[in-house]
């Protein structure tokens, strides 16, 4: 299954579903989508940031649309 993911760049991607666990782990995503919603991913360099900016820009983005 795939996953749309965020990465620390702001960039939009998307990986395969077990890989999302050692993106996390490892601090490469901001947040990932799940059930027709964002879910922010809480990093040590990230907490206490007032929620992912941008995350739903994402919604309309043409490649997160295919995939939805």
């Amino acid at each position: 299954m795939l996953v749309r993911v965020i990465y620390t760049d702001q960039t939009a991607g998307v990986v395969e579903s077990h890989l999302l666990d050692g993106l996390i782990k490892k601090g490469r995503i901001v947040a990932y989508h799940h059930a027709d919603r964002w879910i922010p991913v809480e990093t040590k360099a990230h907490s206490g940031v007032g929620g992912i900016s941008g995350v739903a820009a994402y919604d309309e983005d043409p490649l997160c649309k295919k995939l939805h």
